[in-house]
């Protein structure tokens, strides 16, 4: 288990007047972006180095042109360019919120595919998907098979989420108590001392 800072970024709404999560896109100012939903993820990611970032179900751009309104999970200038180069954010991995990889070929209609949502996705900074989407043939098997995406992106994402992992002790020995002290704990010691 590990703290997960979410939804990244300009994550407010989730129903409104026939408009939901799933299919909104969120118009940004330079001003709203560094004033009102940039800062408390800028501390948090600097200050704490959370393990994982959760991005978001929305489109979110500048301008409302259709190449400016990414998916949050793609957006690489976003993910990789300010989480990861400008704040320096290195100690984990984003993840997308559930299904989320999937809202951008079937109701964002940014992309017409699975491969190509996944190589974007995965291209965009966004290492795990939430959901059936980079798992599936269509998906990032299809990407790496028609040169979307490369193996070395996968080896990127693959390595952030299992340093993670291994951070964390998900991959260690639970019989072996010196290695996996947590691995005993069970039920009854919640909410204990």
């Amino acid at each position: 288990m590990a703290a997960t800072p979410k939804h990244f970024t300009a994550y407010s709404l989730e129903d409104s007047d026939g408009v939901n999560r799933h299919d909104f896109a969120a118009l940004l100012s330079e001003e709203d972006l560094q004033l009102t939903y940039s800062p408390g993820f800028k501390v948090v990611l600097q200050q704490a180095q959370p393990l994982e970032v959760m991005c978001m179900y929305s489109r979110y751009g500048l301008s409302m042109a259709h190449e400016d309104m990414v998916p949050a999970c793609l957006h690489g200038d976003f993910n990789n360019g300010l989480l990861r180069k400008e704040w320096g954010w290195t100690s984990g991995f984003m993840v997308s919120d559930c299904d989320c990889i999937a809202d951008v070929w079937k109701t964002h209609k940014y992309v017409s595919t699975p491969g190509n949502a996944s190589a974007l996705g995965v291209l965009g900074g966004c290492d795990l998907d939430c959901g059936a989407t980079y798992s599936d043939a269509t998906g990032l098997p299809q990407a790496l098979k028609a040169g979307l995406v490369q193996e070395a992106d996968l080896d990127t994402a693959l390595t952030r989420v299992f340093a993670s992992r291994f951070a964390v002790g998900d991959l260690d020995d639970p019989t072996l108590p010196w290695i996996a002290p947590y691995a005993s704990i069970n039920g009854s010691m919640l909410d204990s001392p």
